[in-house]
């Protein structure tokens, strides 16, 4: 169960917090919601 925490639970736990740092800090600058994403997915 340790195992499924590590391989689920932090990734999907960082996803979210990365996710909203960058819905801050886009808001802060005006940028484009969408292109960010498509700019996550590429790094991907």
């Amino acid at each position: 169960s340790l195992l499924f925490l590590q391989a689920i639970f932090y990734p999907l736990a960082s996803l979210i917090i990365t996710i909203s740092f960058i819905r801050q800090t886009g808001s802060l600058f005006g940028a484009d919601l969408a292109e960010i994403g498509r700019g996550l997915i590429k790094l991907i």
